[in-house]
């Protein structure tokens, strides 16, 4: 009586979902209970305020803000989208988050194979210093976004020489 267990096997797309939602899950559920740095939500909020006209330049002028727009404008959009502070600000780096997901899975999956790719996809989504920038309005998650995307784009182009 040598019984196993038979694991039912998913479609490569159901897998990466269930990874998404994952990500996602875990990036709003934890995202905004963990404390990182000072509170930038203060210093993020006026430029993103001043950009949709809702509230007047006292921040001390774009001159030091221009380099910060790949925070502003999402925030600006979410603020605009909600119309709340406490959901636009997860809500502003969710995006790059789960992007940086995808970039993962398709990474692994040209360097190697679409299991690779779906193991570097679930440990991206379970990894820590993603969950708690996941989801602040910090320019790291833009960031570590952009760097994935030029790594991908490149790999990608030389791979098509």
């Amino acid at each position: 009586m040598n019984r196993s267990l038979q694991i039912p096997k998913l479609p490569q797309t159901t897998l990466l979902l269930l990874i998404f939602a994952l990500g996602l899950g875990l990036r709003v559920g934890l995202g905004r209970f963990s404390l990182v740095g000072v509170d930038l939500t203060s210093a993020y909020y006026p430029p993103a305020l001043s950009l949709l006209g809702e509230m007047e330049s006292s921040f001390g002028g774009w001159e030091q803000w221009h380099i910060r727009l790949g925070v502003i404008l999402p925030l600006s959009l979410f603020h605009w989208f909600t119309g709340r502070v406490d959901m636009a600000i997860p809500m502003a780096a969710l995006p790059f988050s789960i992007l940086q997901i995808a970039m993962v899975f398709y990474i692994g999956r040209l360097l190697w194979t679409a299991k690779v790719g779906l193991l570097a996809a679930f440990i991206e989504a379970l990894y820590p210093v993603s969950v708690v920038f996941g989801a602040k309005i910090l320019p790291d998650t833009p960031m570590a976004c952009f760097v994935t995307g030029a790594m991908l784009f490149f790999y990608y182009g030389c791979q098509r020489q």
